[in-house]
């Protein structure tokens, strides 16, 4: 390669000199083209471009205000420079206006609309690309090296599947190929990486490493697990399954990497619409790790009949219709259940938690099997998302098809409190504030953003709602000190908004105190 460079850039050069009889300056003139940092450059002066005209909006991000830092004003500048700021600060709407319009001039991250219920929410911008039109947002997760690198995974084309349909769909079917994308706080404007699948499927599960950082796992709908190499795979997976070790025969719902030990590395636990939980080494491929962890079952007193949620679409399986023209025979033969999600305890990396598409939620280890070690008060339908709290080791979340989020103590078999969606609405996914231990996120299938707290099973802190009412797919706090949320749905934009009230800071406590203080608000609530 550079060879050939070379010898591209000595016959220019000597076309040059034989016009210009100077040797030497049309030498240094052409060396810039093809230099090895002209794209490195290139790229730190876009993101230059970018952050002049969203600049108040990425330091926003970080929880900076721009007009607490820039108050003072010479006393020779007109009265009229000091209103016009004075507006300026008495209107943080129109300087989003501003930046929006600006964005979508300049390619395309102006916000979708939406209705926002207190003025503390501030939408920041869009991550959104031509690539991304028509794609369906499966999966997001954050780097765990740089948390300001999102990876994003889309669906194929005009792919707009609900979770059980998706699960059952023939991947020979898809005319096209899912996408990832590598999104980066220094230009929201244009992903950093941009990567077509490596066959017709889409994605379903993302999970960077923590040992190696740029290593990305992708979970697709056909049930292989591919990893990349962020920082040199531009076509291509790095790391291939190996198809002879027992591949997932359903979508790849869930991945996570889970660290060995000291020094022993890093291996992959999947869950998948085939009801199998599976861990496997990465090596020169990804190999299955035998035995399976779990062979999910149905539960044996499951109801065979169809149930419906009002206001909902008969043909919209995930929000309210399930096992929809699946035959009688096929439901009362199998005994297999489709896994959806999972997590991994804080405090023992043996125990974990599933959940599944008939809305059981399992406790199980690794060392048993067969068997569950708690069977928890299941959902009335699908489980979305099964997450752990990042504060409390002994409570974690659930999401469900059924309009509801629950809280669950370890160990205890009944649900502690139920959130009930504002719009009676499926929750599609629920994450955790990363500073306040109290607060958490769901996202619905009828576009609606809701933020609650522990401390109150009524009502949300805040809610947002898109007001074209697409449906939303996964919801993200960001891994920092000020609260944003990121927001991924069907039309392939990921929103990014800021919550700037003080209640949804970090508390002024440790992080016992937290702990205590979650106590108390469950305490309050159930007592």
């Amino acid at each position: 390669m550079n060879g050939s460079r070379s010898s591209f850039g000595d016959s220019s050069t000597h076309h040059r000199d034989s016009i210009n009889g100077d040797k030497g300056a049309p030498a240094v003139s052409k060396k810039w083209i093809f230099a090895e940092s002209l794209l490195s450059n290139l790229r730190v002066m876009e993101r230059a471009v970018v952050q002049n005209f969203m600049e108040r909006s990425q330091l926003a991000y970080r929880g900076i205000d721009m007009d607490a830092h820039c108050e003072r004003v010479p006393r020779g500048r007109a009265d009229s420079d000091a209103a016009a700021r004075s507006r300026s600060r008495g209107d943080d709407d129109g300087t989003a206006e501003a930046e929006g319009a600006a964005a979508a001039s300049a390619g395309g991250a102006a916000v979708p609309p939406v209705a926002l219920s207190a003025e503390s929410l501030q939408p920041l911008w869009c991550y959104r690309a031509p690539q991304t039109a028509g794609r369906r947002v499966t999966a997001m997760t954050w780097n765990r090296k740089e948390p300001d690198i999102l990876a994003v995974g889309y669906s194929a084309r005009g792919e707009k599947r609900d979770a059980l349909a998706e699960a059952r769909a023939d991947p020979a079917d898809k005319s096209e190929r899912g996408l990832l994308c590598c999104w980066s706080l220094k230009n929201p404007l244009a992903p950093e990486l941009v990567l077509s699948l490596h066959a017709e499927t889409s994605v379903s599960a993302l999970a960077f490493s923590s040992e190696h950082p740029s290593l990305l796992a992708v979970g697709c709908t056909d049930g292989s697990i591919v990893v990349y190499d962020i920082q040199r795979d531009l076509v291509a997976p790095s790391i291939l399954p190996n198809v002879s070790t027992g591949v997932h025969t359903g979508a790849v719902w869930e991945l996570r990497w889970v660290i060995r030990g000291k020094d022993r590395g890093e291996f992959l636990m999947s869950v998948a619409a085939d009801g199998r939980v599976v861990q496997w080494a990465v090596g020169k491929s990804v190999e299955r790790l035998a035995p399976d962890l779990m062979h999910l079952k149905r539960p044996t007193n499951e109801r065979t009949e169809t149930t419906f949620v009002e206001g909902v679409s008969e043909s919209d399986e995930a929000a309210g219709r399930r096992r929809e023209g699946a035959p009688r025979e096929e439901t009362i033969l199998s005994q297999q259940s489709g896994g959806m999600c999972f997590d991994i305890s804080p405090l023992d990396d043996a125990i974990y938690i599933v959940g599944t598409e008939e809305g059981c939620v399992y406790q199980c280890n690794k060392s048993q099997t067969e068997t569950y070690d708690v069977a928890y008060e299941p959902h009335t339908e699908l489980v979305y998302r099964v997450r752990w709290s990042p504060f409390h080791p002994y409570y974690f979340l659930t999401c469900s098809v059924d309009w509801t989020s629950r809280l669950y103590r370890v160990g205890r078999s009944a649900k502690v409190l139920t959130f009930d969606s504002l719009n009676q609405d499926a929750v599609q996914d629920v994450a955790w504030s990363y500073t306040n231990a109290l607060l958490f996120a769901t996202a619905t299938a009828q576009g609606c953003v809701e933020v609650w707290s522990i401390s109150d099973v009524v009502y949300p802190q805040a809610h947002i709602q898109f007001t074209d009412h697409r449906r939303l797919s996964c919801v993200l706090f960001a891994e920092q000190e000020s609260a944003v949320l990121v927001v991924g749905d069907e039309e392939g934009d990921v929103t990014v908004f800021l919550l700037k009230d003080k209640r949804f800071e970090r508390p002024e406590m440790d992080e016992d105190q937290q702990i205590q203080w979650f106590d108390d608000a469950v305490r309050n609530q159930t007592g």
